[in-house]
């Protein structure tokens, strides 16, 4: 894998969903969300994710858009419910958002130089480009996040009109005044 692929290079390739599939649940088991593997697969199917990263390079966007390598800090995706998400779920950019400042990770081993001590990401994904901040430090063996941010571009969800007929308004005081 280069890390590149879309969501439909990813969804069509069975063999490949299930290898990413029984990673997930083999993962799930791991760290305590279920107790056999069977129920990681039927009945946690979310969790954990599983997220593939590279280091900056360029690639194509689900658009048709062009992104060179000096567009991101590093290229990510993501696995949401047994298939590629079409950007990157926001709960796994955090998580890579964090772990790209966390020496030993292979998070950041992949991220720019500018990324690691900055704080800021700039995560490339099939969709576009997601910016996140983190900021940890460690105490002893263990690290903890201070702070994680994220922004993302706000879009319109939905647009619709509705009609009230002029009788189911008549006497009505819960609309008047509005």
């Amino acid at each position: 894998m280069s890390g590149r692929e879309t969501p439909e290079q990813i969804d069509s390739n069975e063999e490949l969903l299930q290898r990413i599939g029984a990673t997930r649940a083999a993962a799930g088991v791991a760290i305590g969300l279920a107790e056999s593997i069977e129920e990681a697969m039927y009945s946690v199917p979310s969790v954990p994710k599983i997220a593939f990263v590279t280091r900056s390079r360029p690639y194509l966007q689900l658009d048709g858009i062009q992104r060179e390598a000096a567009d991101v800090d590093l290229v990510g995706r993501i696995m949401s419910m047994g298939h590629l998400h079409r950007s990157y779920a926001l709960t796994g950019a955090i998580c890579t958002a964090v772990a790209a400042q966390i020496p030993g990770t292979l998070v950041h081993e992949v991220v720019t130089e500018r990324a690691r001590t900055s704080g800021m990401l700039r995560l490339g994904h099939p969709s576009g480009v997601m910016e996140l901040s983190a900021s940890v430090h460690q105490k002893g063996e263990s690290w903890y996040v201070e702070k994680a941010s994220a922004a993302r571009a706000a879009r319109r969800l939905m647009e619709g009109d509705i009609y009230i007929p002029a009788h189911a308004l008549a006497g009505s005081n819960a609309l008047a005044g509005r």
